[in-house]
């Protein structure tokens, strides 16, 4: 299965897959977290609501699972807020928001963190639109589009099983690879 074939590459090998795009929002979410210089980079941070950490890293226990993630934007207080950063040229509805796993996995990282109920934490995923240069340069449009969504314990029990089922499966592929190079 090619899913798996990457897997390997990606977290026993240390390969990983690199295009322009995903190099484009690493150096965002840099320019987010450390600072920047690069005005069109200035000017669509500053369309964005403020988050008291950037690449919050969550590491947490899920009924015998570990859960590993880094929130874009994470702000704990009086409120719990989720924020994701998403550029690209296909648009973002709120459709798509509402369905999107990546973001039910860090409300479950957050609940099982703080123990504050999912339905009770605010996520936001605002997109960033990018455009391409004929030349293949990725530049932003300056079009920022902001999502509120929310999620609930009966989409955690929905969603258990099949992070059950990959778990399961990850660690047998494990169990494979260490058998096929004799660790």
């Amino acid at each position: 299965m090619a899913s798996e074939k990457q897997y390997i590459k990606n977290y026993f090998e240390g390969r990983t897959f690199h295009s322009k795009y995903l190099s484009f929002g690493k150096r965002f979410a840099e320019a987010v977290e450390s600072g920047t210089d690069d005005k069109q980079f200035l000017e669509v941070i500053a369309k964005l609501p403020k988050a008291q950490k950037h690449e919050r890293k969550f590491l947490v226990d899920f009924e015998g699972i570990p859960l590993l993630g880094f929130l874009d934007g994470f702000t704990k207080g009086k409120e719990f807020i989720i924020d994701e950063y998403k550029t690209g040229k296909v648009p973002w509805t709120q459709k798509k928001v509402d369905k999107h796993i990546q973001l039910l996995f860090y409300a479950i990282m957050v609940w099982k963190e703080y123990g504050i109920a999912p339905d009770k934490i605010r996520i936001r995923l605002h997109w960033i639109e990018t455009c391409e240069d004929t030349d293949g340069t990725l530049f932003f449009t300056g079009k920022v589009k902001h999502f509120e969504t929310r999620r609930t314990l009966k989409d955690i029990m929905i969603i258990y099983p099949k992070i059950k089922m990959v778990w399961i499966g990850i660690e047998r592929l494990v169990d494979a690879y260490l058998a096929e190079k004799n660790i």
